[in-house]
């Protein structure tokens, strides 16, 4: 009898140890049964080190055998070629398998999900079913994870229903996969119904609740998860820290960002590189670019995740020079941008109206396969429009395979921003051919465009569409539109009713467009009054100051421009000798 101590020999060892059993033409059944055994466990060994290529030589060996008809060899052969990548190798097993066990399914499957191939996983488990193979946990966390992927919730329901017919909702895994699932799903109501009715809960189920509020916009739910973990005994891991940390960006809370920065150290995670790179994000986010920087700099290997954020962290604190900069010196250390990275730099492009560098930047971007991405040719329409530059724009928005709401939009204001109304209006048209929802950004661009135009009928209709139709919340800025477009056309009482009748407090904006709109019809006696609501809301607002001076001295008000003139100065000596 050979006595095999698998876990003590080198792979490459243990292959050329088992050479001799193709010399053998007869073995009684125990020899048989350790044989199989330590080919068991030597695929197994392949597929915790991924290591194929070692994988196939026994493969070679097993078939030398005759021995991949046994169901236990022939299962764990799918499950290494599926853990190692080799899901057509796996699936070949697979097919070939003249009795399908649930350990062979459930590892395909699971290679499947892994590799982003969640419709065939399930599939393959409809498959399974109709052959009478009935779903074990591990199965039902395999379909979960698969809808997960898919954000396919109505069929998830449908296996949560099935999964507890089967008694299997009070597993862990199950339970911690479902909550995953509904989270990513986009159904928190249920994920947090499966949290509170478990008995027991691991680290894994509390960092898929609070990873699920933080996506969907509930951080304040997900800081009271997390004190509640902490009060239930359980320690927090790195998952938890950058969910929190997550929050507390998402919340500008920075002193409740800085005690976790502390409770990561103390829980001996201050270098791991996730939480370092939320750490940067989240000082970033809060505008503590010194606090970001220090993370960044103690970092022994900065990630592209720590580099992005620190980049992303400039731009949003208006030093985007240094966002170029510290892009470029994120390429000499070796590291590539990702999509995100890209966006980012030509948002740094965008505010400062780069159009070259943004142009080296696209050519970058299409080398390493970029220029496909959904979200990078967004950011491209943006940063060719705010550079002046409308038909590089238009030249990406058309070469889209594919565009969204942001896509339509990101066109829409940049047509709006250099006056070009008409093509504003023609592409919105096109938009509602296209059945594309607009957002609330679209319609500024739109109401932009009839107010420059002076298309009041038209953007009347626009407005009450965007409301009516859309169900789209009018907000200040689109007031402030209705009120221009009003002015422009020259009907200074229906801007006055309509602001009156606003249904929120009208802002600086409103006020203006219909301030400018008195100098434009000379009309004193309206100006006077409206500019002192605009000049309660801001009394430091120039721009109110400036259109109030023109009126005067357009209705030959010399005595009161002067007067506005002096009251101005004064006001300015008092401020310096404060």
């Amino acid at each position: 009898m050979m006595k095999h101590q698998i876990t003590n020999v080198k792979l490459k060892d243990l292959i050329v140890r088992h050479a001799w059993i193709s010399s053998v033409a007869l073995m009684d059944q125990g020899n048989m049964q350790e044989i199989v055994l330590a080919y068991v466990r030597v695929l197994q060994e392949c597929g915790r080190k991924k290591n194929l290529e070692d994988g196939k030589r026994v493969h070679a060996r097993i078939l030398h055998q005759r021995l991949e008809s046994d169901i236990i060899v022939a299962s764990t052969l799918v499950s290494m070629y599926a853990k190692c990548g080799g899901l057509v190798l796996a699936r070949q097993v697979f097919d070939i398998m003249p009795r399908k066990g649930l350990v062979a399914v459930n590892a395909l499957a699971s290679g499947y999900v892994k590799q982003g191939r969640s419709e065939e996983a399930l599939d393959l488990f409809q498959q399974m079913r109709v052959g009478g193979i009935e779903p074990d946990g591990l199965s039902f966390v395999a379909m979960l994870n698969a809808c997960a992927h898919l954000s396919a919730l109505e069929q998830g329901k449908h296996i949560h229903a099935e999964l507890e017919k089967a008694g299997y909702e009070s597993n862990l895994f199950v339970s911690n996969a479902l909550i995953d699932m509904y989270s990513k799903c986009r159904s928190l109501e249920n994920a947090l119904r499966v949290f509170e009715g478990m008995r027991r809960r691991d680290v894994v189920s509390w960092n898929a609740i609070i990873a699920g509020c933080v996506k969907h916009g509930h951080e304040k739910e997900a800081i009271e998860l997390f004190q509640d973990m902490k009060q239930e005994g359980l320690k927090p891991d790195g998952f938890t820290f950058v969910s929190m940390l997550n929050a507390c960006a998402s919340l500008a809370a920075i002193e409740l960002g800085k005690q976790i920065h502390v409770d990561s150290i103390e829980a001996g995670l201050g270098s791991n590189c996730f939480v370092a790179a939320a750490l940067v994000d989240m000082y970033a986010k809060c505008r503590c670019l010194k606090d970001a920087h220090q993370v960044f700099d103690r970092m022994h290997k900065p990630t592209a995740a720590a580099w992005t954020a620190m980049i992303s962290g400039y731009v949003r604190n208006g030093q985007a020079e240094e966002a170029l900069k510290l892009s470029q010196k994120m390429q000499q250390n070796g590291f590539k941008p990702d999509a995100v990275t890209y966006v980012t730099m030509l948002n740094a492009c965008a505010t400062l109206a780069a159009l070259e560098q943004g142009r080296q930047i696209h050519g970058e971007l299409i080398r390493d396969g970029f220029h496909l991405d959904l979200f990078v040719s967004n950011a491209l329409i943006d940063m060719y429009a705010k550079c002046g530059s409308l038909r590089e724009a238009r030249k990406v928005f058309n070469s889209m395979r594919r565009r969204n709401v942001v896509s339509w939009t990101a066109m829409i204001l940049g047509y709006a921003i250099h006056g070009n109304g008409r093509e504003v209006i023609q592409l919105f048209r096109r938009m509602q051919e296209e059945h594309v929802e607009p957002n609330e950004v679209t319609f500024v661009g739109v109401l932009s465009a009839c107010s420059r135009l002076g298309l009041l009928d038209e953007g009347l209709q626009f407005f009450r569409a965007m409301i009516e139709d859309y169900g789209v919340t009018a907000l200040s800025e689109h007031y402030g539109c209705m009120v221009d477009l009003y002015g422009r056309a020259g009907h200074l009482g229906q801007a006055n009713d309509f602001i009156q009748k606003m249904p929120i407090p009208p802002d600086t904006r409103s006020w203006t467009a219909l301030l400018a709109a008195c100098k434009m019809l000379h009309n004193l006696d309206l100006a006077e009054g409206i500019a002192e609501h605009a000049l309660k809301l801001e009394p430091q607002q120039a721009g109110s100051y400036v259109l109030l001076s023109d009126i005067y001295a357009s209705t030959g008000r010399w005595d009161k421009k002067h007067q506005l003139r002096k009251m101005l100065e004064q006001r300015a000596v008092t401020q310096d000798s404060g």
